[in-house]
């Protein structure tokens, strides 16, 4: 007990020094805190009722000169927009040139004759780009037409004005006529049809829509088949839509039909299983029946089988044979 006596009377006992400095230090504090919140607020407070009407006094001369600046700057566009463009666009008087009165033509005056009749040069350049590029002056009142041209000098020309009548194009001038087309009275070509039975794969992608990689797939897909019985089985291959086959129906044949037929008598499961429409649970159960009740005589027989429906027999029967 006494040792813990000793030790907290060590940490916890000043000596006199050492509450000197404490007091020296909180009073430093309580200077610290009052110079806060007493002394410096007042020091940097806002500016009294004097500057502020100063800065408002400010504030409304900047904005005046902000209103004559920009009062300044619409005068000088209005100026430029509808002085000086008005200026540039107003029609050119008459030349410093005297004038000389004469009949003309204004659809072949030269620019000299303008000038002649009192026509600024720059006036009588865009008269003549105007003809140069095909106008015509039809009337004298057409002369109004020019708008570098001023009324005063339109009307002043206007009775001097004889326009000539254009002369009828030389024969030799016009066009030479187009040659008939030696071709446009035969009979146009027409390709030939394609055996899809017999046909190879160039032959297969000069029809429409059809390219190397579908005619590979046609050929491939014929192969497994034994041959094309309908042209709509080509719906059957791997990316041949509806509207690829109504493009070459009419360009197709089909010829003897499936080259390649089934010996339904004599083929094993493996063969008939090999065959697109013929699913293995269906070919087991047609070589098991002729095992066991004889050969095939025709396609009827087969409906003796359970599993045998009409569509698949629609679709079977051109590739079976019954020798």
């Amino acid at each position: 007990m006494n040792r813990w006596r000793s030790i907290v009377d060590s940490y916890l006992t000043f000596s006199k020094w050492e509450r000197r400095a404490l007091a020296v230090i909180w009073v430093a504090i309580l200077v610290l805190m009052v110079y806060q919140y007493a002394i410096a607020p007042r020091r940097f407070a806002r500016p009294n009722t004097a500057d502020a009407a100063t800065l408002t006094a400010v504030s409304e001369l900047k904005l005046r000169t902000d209103s004559i600046d920009r009062a300044e700057r619409a005068e000088r566009t209005t100026n430029y927009q509808y002085t000086d463009f008005a200026r540039l666009r107003e029609p050119e008087s008459r030349s410093s040139i005297p004038a000389t009165l004469f009949p003309f033509d204004p659809n072949t005056a030269t620019t000299n004759m303008w000038m002649r009749l009192g026509i600024r040069e720059r006036t009588a350049q865009i008269i003549q780009n105007y003809v140069a590029k095909g106008g015509r002056f039809r009337k004298p009142e057409d002369l109004k037409k020019i708008y570098s041209l001023s009324p005063q000098d339109a009307e002043r020309l206007m009775p001097y004005v004889v326009i000539q009548e254009s002369e009828p194009p030389d024969v030799a001038d016009a066009p030479a006529a187009k040659p008939a087309n030696r071709y446009a009275d035969e009979t146009p070509y027409v390709p030939p049809p394609v055996n899809i039975n017999t046909g190879d794969v160039d032959a297969l992608v000069r029809l429409p829509g059809i390219g190397p990689v579908l005619a590979n797939r046609i050929t491939a897909y014929r192969q497994r088949l034994g041959g094309f019985a309908r042209t709509d089985q080509l719906l059957e291959v791997a990316g041949l839509p509806d509207t690829t086959l109504q493009k070459i129906q009419d360009r197709l044949l089909i010829g003897s039909g499936p080259y390649r037929p089934i010996k339904l008598n004599s083929c094993t499961v493996d063969e008939l299983k090999a065959h697109p429409y013929m699913k293995p649970n269906l070919a087991a159960a047609l070589v098991k029946y002729r095992e066991q009740h004889g050969p095939y005589k025709n396609v009827d027989d087969l409906r003796r089988v359970m599993i045998v429906d009409e569509s698949f027999l629609r679709k079977m029967a051109p590739y079976l044979a019954f020798e």
